[in-house]
């Protein structure tokens, strides 16, 4: 979220130097990043149950997402543009869903419905 209002008063502020500014979001996209994760205590011994779970959940997601040039040509693409959109999600479906129900939903549906998701 800091990065974001950081990104917004760079906008705003660089705007009357013809400086454009664009955010981006990217969600997950595949990469070697899941099969070289190392933790310092092995997963099934975690303090943390859910832990496991919510693992499981994001190695999912990760193997399943587009490759990283796919994301990459996507930004490329924004970037290249005459006036870019001030920010823009790149990810799944699923994820820049997320971000409007997060506006949207009370935060007491919405951190619910991430619950049910990461089987917390």
């Amino acid at each position: 979220a800091a990065l974001i209002m950081l990104t917004r008063a760079l906008r705003l502020e660089l705007a009357p130097f013809n400086v454009q500014v664009v955010s981006i979001e990217p969600g997950d996209f595949a990469t070697g990043i899941t099969a070289a994760r190392q933790f310092a205590v092995p997963v099934e011994r975690s303090a943390y149950p859910a832990f496991a779970r919510t693992l499981a959940v994001i190695t999912r997601d990760e193997t399943s997402a587009a490759p990283a040039d796919e994301v990459a040509e996507r930004i490329a693409r924004v970037l290249d543009q005459r006036r870019p959109p001030p920010s823009i999600l790149v990810g799944q479906f699923i994820q820049r869903y997320a971000v409007l129900l997060r506006a949207v939903l009370p935060a007491r549906v919405f951190d619910w419905a991430l619950t049910k998701l990461y089987s917390l």
